[in-house]
């Protein structure tokens, strides 16, 4: 609990003196997402990806970054959205902490389903590796499906 509010003060008291903007943040996490992602593609039982990708311990930054973002936003004059239509949604992303944590949420989501993929897919060639990496990377939800088709497919032809 104290270690949350001394994260919490010190975010504050750098972002009143305009040190953490959401564009710094930006440059800092994708380059990080960037790393994350090749080292799957490339170098899936390496120590290194073991330790800081496949452990989640990315995500985990994404996600307390995230969190933060999140605080931001709500403390920051933005209007609040809803999720009760279109208009609402917009909202939400009206600030550019509200849009950096909707960001980094994707990018963690899609680096936890990617992690998930890959040790599925460990033991296979790089290049069905590869495609699906890029799948997820890109389109999300759509290389998670294809990764279950191919799954379920060579399990049934098993």
């Amino acid at each position: 609990m104290w270690n949350g509010k001394l994260c919490t003060i010190v975010f504050k008291i750098l972002k009143g003196i305009r040190l953490i903007t959401p564009s710094l943040i930006l440059n800092i996490i994708h380059p990080i997402a960037l790393i994350s992602w090749l080292a799957l593609l490339f170098f899936p039982k390496h120590v290194l990806t073991e330790k800081m990708v496949v452990s989640g311990a990315v995500p985990i930054l994404f996600s307390m970054i995230y969190c933060s973002c999140v605080l931001f936003t709500l403390l920051s004059n933005a209007p609040l959205g809803s999720f009760d239509g279109i208009l609402g949604i917009r909202k939400l992303f009206a600030s550019d902490w509200g849009l950096l944590a909707a960001w980094i949420h994707f990018m963690a989501f899609d680096l936890l389903i990617a992690i998930q993929v890959m040790q599925d897919f460990n033991h296979r060639s790089i290049l069905l590796r590869a495609p699906m990496l890029v799948l997820l990377f890109i389109f999300g939800p759509l290389g998670w499906l294809v990764s279950r088709l191919v799954t379920i497919r060579s399990r049934s032809s098993l």
